[in-house]
């Protein structure tokens, strides 16, 4: 079986069907992106690493519901739900062996305030510390389950950092005037393209187990992790494919660094001690300045864990976030003896964690 024009008719299959990403490019390298995926999930016998295939758009009616569909016909063993919960999830991997591909649709209205159910997601991302660990029956028997599964996740909005850097990301939109796609009632074109990949992952999961495919070096450590896979499968396949997924890999695998709420305010300081050209701050002129960054969440402290924080940001709050860096306010020798900050406290956060 010609591997690479598998690839290509499960590509086209896709797109076919579904409307991804915000333009053409985008659009041809979100459709690779899933064609290699779905042979990973036939040849997930093989992976080390189960990155998720995180399907996302800023409203509904963009196709999220049409693509998990899709995928369904694609895919080896697919359970779909539209709502679970933390232990439906590693019960149902442990109960089907080889493990199923978890489709999860409207993910947005149940998982994102569910901390138990995030971290399960999160611990299946690496073959080695999938589990999870569960008191079982009348004698509280510890007992250990599987996380270990390919997993889809289609949701409205953002979803959470953690699942964002264990994923590969897909953008789907609302269809352009004019633009048509195929309704999805015949799948008999699915069902056969499925086929092809299993046998294929069947003759390949020992090639595929051994390979060690070379990462661009553009992406990061978790990112290269996600595409190993995805790389082993398209080197195996040869033709354009090598090409085809490094390319869609640097595109789709380069995400903006995300920076934890105590980094992100170490950077906007930063920015505001080297615009004033102080030494020291008072802690009610930082506020005033952090509050003026008009795109900066300074204003709405609700993207911050602790549920307490609401509103602006405050001098409490920046000393909260600032303490774990060792950085702590004190009397700053100006009118008034104000509370504040001094530059030189900073410098050596700033080289640590946001390279100088």
């Amino acid at each position: 079986m010609d591997a690479a024009v598998l690839l290509g008719e499960i590509t086209r299959a896709v797109g076919r069907h579904v409307q991804l990403g915000v333009n053409e490019e985008e659009g041809q390298a979100a459709q690779a992106a899933i064609a290699l995926w779905v042979v990973h999930a036939h040849a997930f016998a093989a992976a080390r690493c189960a990155p998720r295939l995180l399907l996302t758009s800023p409203t509904k009616r963009c196709g999220k519901t049409t693509a998990l569909r899709v995928l369904h016909r694609l895919t080896p063993r697919p359970l779909s739900a539209s709502n679970l919960t933390a232990p439906t999830i590693f019960r149902a991997i442990e109960a089907v062996q080889p493990p199923p591909v978890l489709l999860i649709d409207e993910a947005d209205t149940f998982i994102n305030g569910a901390e138990g159910m995030r971290s399960v997601i999160n611990s299946g991302h690496g073959r080695d510390m999938a589990f999870v660990l569960r008191c079982t029956g009348d004698d509280h028997e510890v007992k250990r389950f599987s996380t270990w599964a390919p997993m889809v996740v289609a949701m409205i909005g953002s979803p959470w950092d953690a699942l964002v850097d264990r994923s590969i990301r897909l953008r789907l939109t609302r269809k352009l005037p004019g633009v048509k796609v195929d309704p999805l009632r015949d799948t008999e074109h699915l069902d056969l393209l499925a086929r092809k990949a299993a046998r294929w992952a069947q003759d390949n999961i020992a090639v595929l187990r051994a390979a060690r495919p070379q990462v661009p070096d553009q992406l990061n450590d978790r990112a290269a992790d996600n595409w190993e896979p995805l790389l082993a499968i398209a080197d195996q396949a040869g033709g354009e494919w090598p090409d085809i997924a490094r390319v869609v890999a640097v595109r789709l695998g380069i995400v903006p660094e995300h920076l934890e709420p105590g980094e992100q305010l170490l950077h906007d300081l930063r920015e505001v001690f080297m615009s004033s050209e102080a030494s020291v701050l008072p802690s009610r002129e930082i506020v005033a300045c952090l509050l003026s960054m008009s795109e900066r969440p300074w204003r709405d402290m609700s993207f911050v864990p602790d549920k307490s924080w609401r509103g602006s940001i405050g001098p409490h709050q920046v000393a909260k976030l600032l303490r774990p860096f060792g950085i702590e306010p004190c009397n700053l020798s100006l009118p008034g003896k104000p509370k504040g900050y001094k530059r030189e406290k900073f410098e050596d956060a700033w080289a640590r964690y946001l390279g100088g």
